[in-house]
């Protein structure tokens, strides 16, 4: 068992964003969602890597991200993304996404979670900003795996953005993210 002391867990700055490109790349590359959908063709390391250049550098600066630092190595270890719900992302984003039939399905189903969302709380339908937080992606280097990080990275974003939000959000299209979300206290 690794100690959490063996983890500087801070705010994500822009001085992370490699770090957490190539942790959410890695992370969703091999997250079995994504890995063994039998729709279109697996991404590639490239095209997960282009798809987060469209967010990661505003979460990186937004303050409401967290990153795990091993202290020993001072590798990232892990990260997890968070940003307000009604944001928009840029035109090219919905472009690139369409292009690739496998993420423009995956994408889809987050979709279809949004609706569920408003259906159950049409009050947030008008998109306002500063209202509704995105807890985004969570991902972990392989070699960090079962040691906890998620939960406390979690933690850390719960902490960042506690009374800047009315209402805090975390799509799950996944069976690692469904069991973090649970074991977090979200429902």
């Amino acid at each position: 068992i690794v100690s959490m002391d063996k983890f500087e867990i801070t705010t994500c700055t822009p001085d992370h964003i490699e770090e957490v490109y190539n942790i959410l790349a890695s992370a969703f590359y091999n997250e079995p969602s994504s890995a063994n959908c039998t729709i279109g063709e697996r991404m590639t390391m490239e095209q997960w890597h282009t798809f987060l250049t469209f967010f990661v550098p505003s979460v990186c600066n937004n303050g409401l991200s967290s990153i795990a630092i091993d202290k020993d190595t001072k590798k990232a270890a892990g990260c997890f993304i968070s940003r307000d719900f009604h944001e928009p992302l840029p035109k090219e984003f919905d472009e690139f996404c369409g292009s690739i039939t496998r993420l423009n399905h995956l994408i889809g189903v987050v979709d279809i979670i949004d609706q569920s969302f408003y259906e159950k709380h049409p009050e947030y339908k008008d998109k306002q900003m500063g209202k509704v937080v995105d807890f985004w992606m969570v991902g972990v280097l392989p070699e960090y795996t079962g040691l906890g990080l998620s939960k406390v990275l979690t933690e850390k974003c719960k902490e960042l953005v506690s009374g800047k939000f009315e209402y805090a959000v975390m799509e799950c299209t996944g069976h690692f993210s469904q069991r973090m979300a649970t074991k977090s206290g979200f429902n």
